[in-house]
């Protein structure tokens, strides 16, 4: 086909060619492999089939790239026999091509079933499929049911024998509970279960075969009553439960375990062999009281970063830890807390919750921290309460800060009234360095008004840096973050 050429003036004057074919050139057919592969890779295996007819050299391309992902949910599978038959297709041409050239092999394979009710042979035959068997590195699967209550798939240990799979995740499946049991995952690191009907005895068996296993993620198990996790290998462990009386204890054994996680919990905790831990966060766990905290933290020697959320009973409580230089503490609760902490080498502490709060700390005289306050309970208290309030609770604070930032709603919260600045001592003498955040947004207009107060309340600051969080009516002027530094 013959294409007119037509006159093109450019700015100096002079006439060019332009061949309107230029328009048309292929460019995706000019990508490399490796980038074809990482834009296919990160979409359902469905979008991947479409994509092969967007150019010549992609019709083929999908049969080599190395993530499979199977989504029930996507378009077009409004019947389960339709979406069996598509991956069963699909499993086949990739058996095909991996027979003709070994760089067709998976590597990551991902099947979530949101509304699962098929059949368990035909699953089984999936996941039997030396598609997936011999090559795949990540092994994603999740089965949904499709009633509240309805019977989970039923995962046989069969297919718990990759030598190649370094990563699985498992949600919404039951792992089969046989004397046969037996479970070969030599490569495997990283293993997550969640919402997993295994029992204690079961989840024992499943970790003795996983020896090089580095993170384990245990969330909404039911059946866990009395779980042990015995590994020499595991670095990181999270347990994530329901509260449930029922449940007794978790015994941990892993003499390399560094980073722990509990997660609303009502199991006891034996740590037996466990004094490699550095990370320690306990979140929302009802029977955990002083004692038992104490206890837990005399058994980490080298504990460095420990985080407290959401524990009702922690009313009173100490840390001593030569070790400890991180300690986070959030309360949702308004009861009356009070912390001691014997913690030499601590370098960063936060809080968040309300005002009723106390802290002692034995630090050296030459001791500096770095500390965040986030104080989420002004709103509750008339002006005349408020302001006493938060004297008493800066005093309670005003410790040797390398930098102090305090999180409030509003300015308001720290514009401490003339007749009050005349009878009430400065609360934070000792701080230098202030950081101060709102979540609502700063008025221009007691701009002036809040840095009075703020170097009343902290008379020898030397530097004042403001911002806000940018939430607010649209009326108030948004001011932006500002900084005055005092020489």
């Amino acid at each position: 086909m013959d294409y007119k050429r037509r006159a093109v003036t450019t700015g100096n004057g002079k006439d060019e060619e332009r061949n309107p074919n230029t328009a048309g050139v292929d460019r995706i057919s000019t990508l490399s492999n490796t980038l074809i592969h990482r834009i296919l890779s990160s979409v359902s295996t469905v979008d991947v089939v479409r994509m092969s007819i967007l150019s010549k050299r992609w019709s083929r391309m999908w049969y080599t790239v190395p993530h499979l992902r199977f989504y029930d949910s996507d378009a077009g599978f409004r019947k389960w026999k339709v979406f069996d038959n598509f991956m069963a297709k699909c499993l086949e041409r990739r058996e095909i091509g991996m027979s003709n050239n070994t760089s067709c092999a998976v590597t990551k394979f991902k099947l979530h079933i949101k509304h699962f009710w098929c059949r368990d042979e035909n699953l089984h035959r999936l996941l039997h499929s030396p598609v997936i068997r011999n090559n795949v590195e990540e092994l994603d699967l999740s089965m949904e049911p499709k009633y509240n209550g309805a019977v989970c798939y039923c995962l046989p240990y069969t297919a718990l024998n990759g030598k190649s799979i370094t990563v699985l995740k498992l949600n919404h499946v039951e792992l089969e509970d046989s004397d046969n049991f037996s479970v070969n995952l030599p490569s495997l690191k990283s293993l997550c279960l969640e919402e997993v009907i295994v029992n204690d005895v079961t989840l024992s068996k499943l970790l003795l075969g996983c020896p090089s296993l580095e993170k384990l993620m245990l969330k909404k198990c039911p059946k866990l009553f009395n779980p042990r996790i015995l590994s020499s290998s595991l670095k990181f462990f999270e347990m994530e439960g329901f509260i449930r009386p029922s449940h007794k204890e978790l015994q941990v054994e892993a003499i390399n375990l560094q980073t722990l996680v509990l997660r609303a919990l009502y199991h006891g905790l034996n740590l037996c062999e466990c004094s490699a831990v550095r990370t320690l966060s306990i979140h929302s766990i009802p029977n955990m009281r002083g004692e038992s905290l104490e206890a837990i933290i005399s058994k980490l020697p080298l504990l460095e970063d420990l985080s407290l959320r959401h524990c009702d009973l922690l009313r009173h409580f100490k840390i001593s830890s030569k070790s400890l230089k991180s300690f986070t503490f959030a309360k949702f609760s308004r009861v009356e807390v009070n912390a001691t902490l014997e913690t030499p080498n601590l370098v960063s502490f936060c809080y968040t919750g309300d005002m009723k709060f106390g802290v002692s700390m034995a630090l050296p005289n030459d001791s500096l921290m770095n500390g965040h306050i986030k104080i989420n309970d002004c709103i509750i208290y008339e002006a005349s309460n408020l302001y006493n309030k938060m004297i008493k609770f800066l005093s309670s604070i005003n410790f040797s800060w390398n930098i102090l930032t305090l999180e409030v709603r509003s300015e308001e919260d720290l514009i401490f009234p003339e007749e009050l600045r005349k009878t009430c001592g400065s609360p934070l003498t000792k701080i230098r360095h202030l950081k101060v955040k709102t979540l609502l947004r700063l008025n221009k207009k007691t701009s002036s008004d809040l840095r009075d107060s703020l170097h009343w309340a902290s008379p020898d600051l030397e530097t004042l840096d403001i911002e806000d969080g940018g939430k607010g009516d649209d009326d108030v002027s948004d001011f932006g973050n500002w900084m005055f530094r005092t020489n």
